[in-house]
């Protein structure tokens, strides 16, 4: 009941009861066996931890697509100073939820942009619209995935709206742009945004230097959704 209570659960009918705890005991077991084993991480207990596999998988939707005409390569031997966007800067927002739509490029590409802005511009911004993409960006597919990169090209000839005037619905829906109620924050020039080469961790501490990061990562297994 512990569970239920923390992350405000409430299950239709017995059945669903049944199939819901089913899965928290599967989950549960994978999380005592780790913690138990001395790893350096933890894993732990969300909101998806009585989800099914086909639920979870279904918010997975980031669609592949070809690297920007720009990418960074990696120097090597190059030395970069570590740096945690987060100590450095006010501008990391606090995280938010996509809830059962499958649009995390939305939220990440809001998530950098609007962070990129503020570090850039000495000045905090309200929370952007997931939704303005979701709706909007061409390419992409709402709720059934997208990528960052879209994103970025879209902001190039569209200034972002607020949450606050484009609320998040978390469905795909017509798109509502309004230029009369926009933010300064967009796309500055033809290459505004870049790639990282694939598999080159220097590469990714060289552009992480000069600003934020899009990251898509595999979500798909137990042990990361339980981190």
């Amino acid at each position: 009941m512990g569970y239920i209570t923390q992350f405000g659960k409430s299950y239709n009918t017995i059945e669903e009861y049944n199939m819901r705890l089913h899965n928290f005991a599967q989950k549960h077991s994978v999380i005592v066996k780790h913690n138990a084993e001395g790893h350096t991480y933890k894993l732990g207990y969300n909101n998806m931890t009585d989800w099914t596999e086909e639920e979870y998988k279904a918010i997975l939707t980031l669609t592949p697509m070809e690297q920007p005409e720009v990418v960074f390569q990696g120097k090597p031997g190059s030395d970069y100073s570590p740096i945690d966007w987060r100590d450095a800067s006010n501008c990391v927002p606090a995280i938010r939820d996509q809830g059962q739509c499958g649009s995390c490029w939305a939220f990440s590409s809001v998530a950098s942009i609007q962070t990129d802005f503020c570090i850039k511009h000495s000045t905090t911004v309200n929370t952007l619209s997931e939704q303005q993409l979701v709706d909007c960006v061409k390419n992409c597919y709402g709720c059934n995935g997208g990528n960052a990169q879209f994103s970025f090209y879209y902001y190039l000839s569209h200034n972002a709206m607020t949450n606050s005037s484009y609320p998040y619905t978390a469905r795909t829906g017509t798109c509502k742009f309004n230029s009369g109620n926009t933010t300064d924050v967009k796309t500055v020039g033809a290459y505004g945004y870049v790639g990282v080469a694939q598999r080159d961790p220097e590469a990714m501490k060289q552009a992480l230097t000069k600003g934020i990061l899009s990251v898509a990562i595999q979500a798909d297994q137990y042990v990361f959704q339980s981190y």
